[in-house]
């Protein structure tokens, strides 16, 4: 009689136990799209989602008449730093002018020459992040030269 009393309570404890372990749901079916919201708010409302890599701003573009101007727009994100990058022969790179998406300009007087043995230059952006309406490059290229704008 003892053993099937005691049997009988390891089986009630044991049950018990396993309930007691399982998650109690609280009748919320909806947490996984409020969760989601969080995400896409965080992702859009400036939180700092620094990019792993450089994104291209420009294809292949030239000094035509010593100016050129890149249009970016707003959608392309937000950059800490551009890079100037030769893609042919050597351009010389005298003034940069970023026109950023809140209204303000950032100047930057370069004087570096793109070619093959120097094959890019780096340009800090002024403040954190910024999205950029566009760039404005003034120089002087040789024959066909073109570089490419990058952005990180």
């Amino acid at each position: 009689m003892k053993k099937l009393t005691a049997l009988i309570t390891s089986i009630v404890l044991g049950a018990s136990a396993t309930a007691m372990a399982r998650p109690v749901r609280l009748g919320d079916d909806h947490w996984r799209e409020r969760q989601e919201t969080r995400i896409d708010q965080e992702r859009f409302s400036g939180q700092r989602h620094y990019r792993p890599t450089w994104t291209a701003l420009s294809g292949r573009s030239q000094l035509a008449d010593g100016r050129d101007v890149i249009v970016v727009g707003g959608q392309q994100g937000r950059f800490t730093q551009l890079r100037f990058q030769t893609t042919q022969g050597s351009t010389l790179i005298d003034r940069v002018f970023i026109r950023f998406s809140d209204g303000r300009w950032q100047t930057a007087d370069l004087g570096a020459e793109l070619s093959p043995n120097n094959p890019m230059v780096e340009l800090p952006l002024d403040g954190d992040r910024k999205h950029i309406d566009r760039i404005i490059v003034l120089g002087d290229a040789a024959g066909r030269a073109s570089f490419q704008v990058f952005g990180i």
